[in-house]
């Protein structure tokens, strides 16, 4: 349950399920985070200092050679589940992002080819698409045999 610090009322609340069943990872998604846009409303009929805040990340790159962006990385899972990359931790995820058009955006913190724990995107120039290939790979310690070099999950970013 997540409850108002104000009224100790519940705001929200999600029921949980553990089950000993496997689950694999279906997709991959991922998006640029360039800025954040955020809104305030106030609650009408609710006390004068309460109010609905909504963040929301910007995918665009306005500024070439000066502007940087993060991705938002989520796992998407067999049983239908949506998780954040976060939750599990970079250092425990091989993630390597490839930009298709080093013209447009190129990607830092990373060497081609080896994995990074947290690449982030630069605008280099105008241009828009499909322009980053990311790929998940398991940590090196559960990479094996035949297994080593198969992604468990491929995506896309847009700019």
């Amino acid at each position: 349950q997540v409850r108002s610090p104000l009224s100790a009322s519940i705001l929200g609340e999600q029921t949980l399920v553990v089950t000993e069943e496997k689950v694999t990872v279906t997709e991959l998604r991922a998006q640029v985070v360039a800025g954040l846009a955020l809104e305030l409303r106030p609650q009408p009929g609710h006390h004068p200092a309460m109010v609905t805040v909504t963040a929301r990340g910007t995918p665009t790159l306005r500024i070439p050679k000066q502007q940087e962006a993060t991705l938002s990385l989520w796992l998407s899972f067999s049983d239908r589940t949506l998780a954040p990359l976060e939750l599990y931790g970079w250092q425990d995820a091989a993630v390597t992002v490839t930009s298709l058009d080093p013209s447009v955006a190129t990607v830092g913190g990373v060497s081609p080819g080896v994995p990074t724990a947290r690449p982030w995107v630069v605008a280099e120039g105008p241009g828009r698409g499909a322009l980053l290939q990311l790929h998940l790979h398991p940590p090196d310690a559960c990479r094996r045999g035949r297994h080593r070099a198969a992604a468990l999950a491929t995506a896309t970013a847009w700019l």
